[in-house]
C-alpha cells in the first residue's frame, strides 16, 4: 500500500510540474502582451516615442529598417541625432512629417542633411513657414524622393506596415495644420499602434465615419493631449488600452489636458507620458510587447 501510494504521489507531481507555464518575461513589464501574431519569430519592433516635450519624435526600427514619424523642434535635433546613431541608423527609409507645424518638422531639414533619406512623407497641406520650405529645399537638393499622403497608403517597414488613415480630401479643405495631420496605423502580426499626429475631433469625426478599423493595441495620442482632441466616443472607438503621450515637462504648460487624462483613467487605459516617465521606448516580438518607461540611448 505504501509503496502505490509513493507512485500515485509521483505521478501527480509530475502531472502538476507539466501545467505549469514558464514565467512570461514580458510579465516584469506589463501584464498585456499580443498574442497569436503570425509574422516570423525572428522578426522585432522597436518603437522609440522621444522625450521632446511639446513636440512629437518617434523612431520605428523592424528588421534592419527605420522609419521617423516627426523630428521635434530644430532645437531638438541633437537629441534626435543621438537617439538615431545609438540604434545604428544610417539610412531612413521614410521621414515622416505630419503636419507642417514646427514642433513637428522643425529638425527635418537637418537630419535629411546629415542622415539618407528614402522618401520624405508628408501631409498634403503645405505651408510658407521657414521650417517647411527648409524641409523640402533640403529635400530637393538632396534627391528625396517627397510623397504626399493619401488614405489608404501602405508603408512597408520590414515586416511591419503603415496604413495611411487620414487625412481626407475634406480635411485638407479645412486648411487646419492640425486636422490635416498624416494619421496611421502601425501594424506587425496581431499588434497595432494608432498615431494620431495632432488630429482633433473634426479628424476623430472623420476617422469614425470612414471604414478603417481603429482597433489597436496603443495609442499615440493627438496633440499633446490636448482638450480639442481624445473624445471619450473616439477613444472607445479605438479601444487601446495603453495610451502614449508626448508632452513638456513644465508647471504652466497646458498639455496633457487634465480632463484627457481623466478621461483614459476612466477608461481603464494604462497612461504613459514623456513629461512624467521620460523616453518611451516599446518592443515587440512574436512573445507579445512590452513598454519601458525611462529609456536612454547610448552615447
Amino acid at each position: 500500500m505504501k509503496r502505490i501510494v509513493l507512485i500515485t504521489s509521483a505521478l501527480l507531481l509530475l502531472f502538476f510540474c507539466s501545467c505549469v507555464h514558464a514565467e512570461d518575461p514580458f510579465d516584469s513589464f506589463h501584464s498585456e502582451s499580443s498574442q497569436n501574431t503570425d509574422h516570423n519569430t525572428a522578426s522585432e519592433l522597436k518603437i522609440i516615442v522621444g522625450d521632446v516635450g511639446k513636440a512629437d519624435f518617434i523612431l520605428l526600427s523592424c528588421d534592419g529598417e527605420y522609419a521617423v514619424i516627426d523630428c521635434g523642434y530644430k532645437s531638438d535635433y541633437d537629441y534626435v541625432e543621438k537617439i538615431l546613431l545609438s540604434e545604428g541608423v544610417k539610412t531612413l527609409k521614410y521621414a515622416i512629417g505630419t503636419h507642417p507645424d514646427k514642433d513637428h518638422i522643425g529638425g527635418m531639414a537637418k537630419l535629411i542633411k546629415n542622415f539618407t533619406v528614402d522618401q520624405l512623407y508628408i501631409s498634403p497641406l503645405a505651408s510658407n513657414s521657414d521650417e517647411y520650405e527648409k524641409m523640402i529645399k533640403r529635400a530637393n537638393d538632396n534627391g528625396v524622393a517627397v510623397v504626399t499622403a493619401s488614405p489608404d497608403d501602405v508603408l512597408t517597414l520590414g515586416s511591419a506596415y503603415l496604413t495611411t488613415y487620414c487625412p481626407t480630401k475634406e480635411l485638407v479643405a479645412l486648411n487646419d495644420e492640425n486636422e490635416a495631420s498624416v494619421v496611421q496605423m502601425l501594424t506587425f502580426g496581431s499588434f497595432r499602434m494608432l498615431f494620431m499626429a495632432d488630429g482633433q475631433f473634426v479628424c476623430e469625426s472623420v476617422l469614425m465615419n470612414s471604414e478603417f478599423d481603429l482597433s489597436a493595441d496603443i495609442i499615440k495620442i493627438a496633440h499633446h493631449g490636448s482638450n480639442k482632441s481624445s473624445s471619450r466616443s473616439f477613444l472607445e472607438a479605438v479601444g487601446a488600452k495603453y495610451a502614449v503621450i508626448s508632452a513638456a515637462d513644465t508647471k504652466d504648460e497646458e498639455f496633457p489636458s487634465d480632463g484627457v487624462i481623466k478621461t483614459l483613467s476612466s477608461l481603464g487605459m494604462q497612461t504613459h507620458r514623456t513629461d512624467t516617465d521620460g523616453a518611451i521606448v516599446i518592443n515587440v516580438n512574436s512573445n507579445g510587447f512590452n513598454i519601458e518607461r525611462g529609456y536612454a540611448f547610448h552615447e
